[in-house]
């Protein structure tokens, strides 16, 4: 939802981002250097720079690239060599090659750190643009904008907002109606272990059995993403 943007006039226009997850800090570090005043509303006490990792695919790389963020988002994990899945007797159920991975999609996979990829997006927008405890509940539009609603009964003036708050989405509430969830019937979770990786094992492997799954991948530095389904 804009006002104004695209035509050219950004210096001075006001944006606010409901959401300071990876999605909102993205679009406001690709936003920084265009002129752009940032309001980022996460309605957390702090920006949530810990956690588990995440597997980069071509495509998000791709995005990155174009908001000027690729190379730096790069520098923080390795381009895995091979990977797949294995059955509870060991037996390869499936297997790829990073040279088949690039063939088929340009580039590799690559896992990094939640932890740094927050601080590093962080690192590239103004300091103050964050705040934090802002809990966006809605918004009004009209012709001069758009006013922000706040948890606290506050408001904020903004040219154009941009919805990025997650799976409860106030701001997608208000434009599609009540978002509708169901269970999957799998839960999940996920890690950070401080255990030290083969360095020449660059490899995202999978362990199926019985409806449960659990596999591994490195994220540098002596530290080892793993994630668990059941």
């Amino acid at each position: 939802m804009t006002s104004g943007l695209g035509s050219g006039r950004s210096v001075g226009l006001r944006v606010g981002i409901a959401g300071g997850g990876i999605a909102g800090l993205t679009l406001a570090a690709a936003l920084e250097p265009h002129g752009f005043d940032l309001v980022v509303l996460e309605r957390q006490p702090e920006v949530r720079d810990s956690g588990a990792g995440i597997s980069l695919w071509p495509n998000a790389r791709a995005a990155l690239d174009v908001a000027g963020l690729g190379a730096v988002v790069r520098s923080l994990g390795r381009t895995l060599a091979e990977g797949g899945e294995k059955r509870l007797d060991g037996r390869v159920a499936l297997n790829f090659s990073g040279r088949s991975f690039e063939a088929a999609l340009g580039e590799g996979l690559v896992c990094v750190d939640r932890g740094e990829l927050v601080r590093a997006l962080t690192a590239r927008i103004r300091p103050g643009t964050v705040r934090t405890s802002c809990a966006v509940t809605g918004f009004e539009l009209d012709a001069s904008g758009v006013t922000v609603r706040l948890a606290d009964g506050a408001s904020l003036a903004v040219d154009a907002l941009v919805g990025a708050d997650g799976i409860n989405s106030a701001v997608a509430s208000v434009l599609n109606g009540p978002l509708q969830t169901s269970y999957s019937g799998y839960a999940a979770w996920r890690g950070i272990a401080e255990t030290s990786y083969p360095p020449d094992s660059d490899k995202l492997w999978a362990c199926l059995a019985g409806g449960h799954e659990f596999g591994w991948m490195h994220v540098g530095d002596d530290r080892t993403y793993w994630f668990a389904t059941s």
